[in-house]
């Protein structure tokens, strides 16, 4: 009976702690709509009014600060990114996926905020190396503006955010194409300034699983050893 009680406890306790994640996965889904005399660039069977989808996962503990004319900025780092832009067009990156080392291609997440000036900024950005064929064809771009300054009034990135709050929504799509000076670069296909869906989720923490496990091994230990007794 112990035992039975220990593990309950604990497994009170794996429920009862609150959700502390620091790793957020923000999706999205829109309207594709590229300028006009763009459609050419796009995947085989992609046209404009079709539902293209995407997302990223970030992490908020400890992000990089630094300052600039524009205010307080604070970097954060991006785990993985993806974009689907129809049926059996899939783009991304994740960190470790064995791509190479370099973060080029990754992506990046930056909070813009400016206590002397609206037009604070959420962003999720991408690069390339212009002298290496890219690791994706196609990237986009993500930016929410607030620009009376009412999300957040420092530059932490809080874990609520209401996308319905920004003024501004831009969500640009580009393809990596190689230029006349034989190096590749962003041709920017056109902009989407409204997303038809967004969520933005907590990914659990590996502790919070430890602890149910850590719940349930008492239980399971103790009906082995009667089984093990009676036998």
């Amino acid at each position: 009976m112990k035992y039975i009680i220990s593990s309950i406890s604990i497994l009170v306790v794996a429920i009862c702690i609150p959700a502390q994640a620091a790793i957020l996965n923000l999706s999205w889904s829109t309207t594709l709509n590229v300028d006009s005399g763009m459609e050419g660039q796009l995947p085989n069977g992609v046209s404009n009014g079709q539902s293209i989808s995407g997302g990223f996962i970030y992490d908020t503990d400890f992000p990089f600060v630094s300052a600039s004319p524009d205010g307080q900025i604070m970097n954060y780092d991006i785990l993985s990114w993806n974009l689907k832009l129809g049926t059996g067009n899939e783009f991304g990156r994740a960190v470790n996926d064995g791509l190479g080392v370099s973060p080029l291609g990754r992506g990046w997440l930056r909070v813009t905020n400016n206590d002397d000036a609206v037009n604070d900024r959420f962003q999720l950005g991408n690069n390339i190396n212009p002298n290496r064929p890219p690791e994706n064809e196609y990237l986009y771009t993500l930016t929410f503006e607030d620009t009376d300054s009412t999300v957040w009034d420092d530059a932490t990135l809080p874990d609520n955010l209401i996308f319905d709050d920004f003024e501004i929504t831009k969500l640009s799509l580009y393809r990596v194409v190689l230029n006349n000076g034989n190096k590749w670069s962003f041709l920017k296909l056109g902009d989407m300034s409204s997303l038809d869906t967004y969520s933005l989720t907590s990914v659990p923490l590996p502790g919070a699983l430890f602890l149910f496990i850590s719940g349930l091994l008492p239980i399971f230990l103790r009906k082995r050893l009667l089984k093990f007794i009676t036998e």
